[in-house]
């Protein structure tokens, strides 16, 4: 089966060869794909056009980049301003392209994901259409499966935190986690409600509590048919967690940080650059951005480091010596655990170690969280 760059380089040839003296359509085609980035609705509808007028679907192929078998951005002459309405328009035209066509392949093969994210990150999640709605849906529930045993946290930072052990060891039973932070196009989905302050359907939801996040794993939970694992009650201190329950939930602290170093020695998680893996205060942003923009960790998880605070199951206290199995932190408490920093704290609290706590009521911008499941 011939790969994706193939079917890229052919329909880039194909596409030379048709406009191969025809100097109309040459220019049409660098008038229109240039509107596309720098007109806005007009541009969109315009190239919208062009593509059903002259089914141009290979001309689309000059506008990507190809690596591993993933889109990662458009080429460098596309105006980075009209980068989101571009995004929807590619991603809305391979939905509608041949069988078989190179468009339809990267479709189907996931690799216009990323693009899909960057183009509905404006958009709020009741203004979607179906067709973008549904794919949202399957690529931002997506999960990795994380294989049960034991695995040691190394911590070599010489001005770590007194809690930030510098090694320890423990064995935890096999979960998946969701490759992304709940979006908010899944918890409005879900809950009917979206708390958070900076709108957009792939953005992470924020200006949770650790309770909201809490009683949507319990909603998703029985929408999808699973046993929900909380039993609930007015207090935090009356959560019960029934571990034997297949159903979505928090990872806990330790399966959060598990997932997070994915059997890596990195400062962060996927990277020792910041910046590759990860949105914080350094990024000078001033609101949050589209999960799955910067690169993911060894397990294909994105946004553990940096982004928005995670809401974790555990109560906050220093480690204790040694880590029991699937160790759930203490008992009881006041504060709960939240890890991986955000787009608007320090480099230092993205750290693969660093641990945050808050009031369990606490809501804020720049905290969300993701969920798990337990397989074993």
């Amino acid at each position: 089966m011939e790969s994706l760059q193939y079917h890229l380089d052919m329909a880039r040839y194909n596409w030379k060869q048709r406009v191969s003296g025809n100097r109309f359509l040459e220019q049409q085609w660098e008038d229109i794909s240039y509107g596309l980035f720098s007109d806005g609705v007009n541009g969109r509808d315009a190239f919208l056009q062009f593509v059903a007028q002259y089914q141009a679907y290979d001309a689309l192929s000059l506008l990507i980049d190809l690596r591993d078998g993933e889109i990662i951005d458009f080429v460098t002459r596309a105006p980075t301003y009209g980068r989101e309405i571009a995004s929807m328009t590619m991603v809305k035209i391979a939905t509608q392209a041949p069988v078989g066509h190179l468009l339809q392949l990267l479709l189907v093969a996931g690799a216009l994901d990323r693009l899909l994210l960057m183009g509905f990150q404006g958009v709020d999640t009741q203004s979607l259409p179906d067709w973008a709605r549904e794919r949202l849906f399957s690529i931002l529930t997506s999960t990795t499966n994380v294989n049960g045993g034991s695995y040691r946290f190394a911590n070599n930072r010489l001005n770590s935190f007194a809690d930030e052990y510098a090694e320890r060891e423990v064995w935890v039973s096999g979960f998946e986690i969701g490759v992304y932070p709940i979006t908010q196009v899944i918890y409005q989905t879900i809950m009917r409600t979206n708390p958070s302050t900076f709108l957009g359907s792939t953005k992470p939801v924020e200006t949770v509590s650790w309770l909201d996040a809490i009683r949507f794993c319990n909603a998703l939970s029985e929408i999808t048919g699973r046993e929900p694992a909380y039993s609930i009650g007015s207090q935090p201190g009356d959560i019960q967690w029934d571990y034997n329950a297949n159903g979505f939930r928090l990872p806990t602290e330790v399966e959060w940080e598990i997932s997070c170093r994915a059997e890596g020695e990195f400062t962060y998680s996927g990277s020792d650059t910041i910046s590759e893996v990860g949105w914080t205060a350094k990024d000078k942003l001033d609101s949050t951005r589209c999960v799955g923009m910067r690169k993911p960790n060894q397990w294909r998880l994105f946004d553990m480091s940096g982004l928005v605070f995670e809401w974790v199951w555990d109560w906050f206290d220093a480690y204790p010596e040694e880590l029991e199995d699937n160790h759930q932190g203490p008992f009881q408490g006041h504060r709960k655990v939240r890890r991986g920093g955000s787009w608007m704290s320090a480099v230092r609290a993205s750290e693969v170690s660093y641990r945050s706590d808050r009031d369990p009521s606490y809501i804020h911008e720049n905290t969300g969280f993701r969920v798990v499941f337990t397989t074993d």
